[in-house]
């Protein structure tokens, strides 16, 4: 069985969350709404990948955002691999970002999460950080 791990990053922005939906391209979760992920290299801390994985994805500078939190490593199975995920909390100073074409993204209220079909671990997630 794979196992691999998996940083998941969330933006808070004021009392918002952001949100984001896989295009149809994506070979897995399509459609479904997350948030910003990675995957740890060799050699890197969690930290450092979800400070890279904002980077790249939102084109913000470390100095536009600053971790809050990071809550206890969770396991999520899903078909034949255990995921184990590493939820991080954000707080960001602008909401205006510059997010790839290829995702849909929302500011929401957190409370409202449980409305948008997510990728496994979203709910979870919020909840181990104390967002929901």
């Amino acid at each position: 069985m794979k196992e691999t791990e998996v940083v998941m990053c969330f933006l808070r922005f004021k009392d918002k969350i952001l949100i984001l939906r896989r295009s149809k391209e994506f070979l897995s979760y399509e459609e479904r709404w997350g948030t910003i992920i990675g995957f740890p290299e060799e050699g890197e801390s969690l930290e450092e990948r979800a400070i890279k994985e904002i980077e790249a994805q939102t084109k913000m500078h470390k100095r536009d955002f600053e971790l809050i939190k990071d809550a206890d490593t969770f396991l999520v199975m899903e078909k034949n691999e255990k995921w184990f995920i590493h939820p991080f909390l954000f707080n960001v100073k602008t909401k205006k970002l510059k997010i790839s074409k290829e995702w849909e993204f929302k500011w929401i209220n957190p409370e409202d999460a449980g409305k948008f079909y997510t990728i496994p671990g979203f709910d979870e997630a919020l909840k181990k950080l104390g967002i929901i």
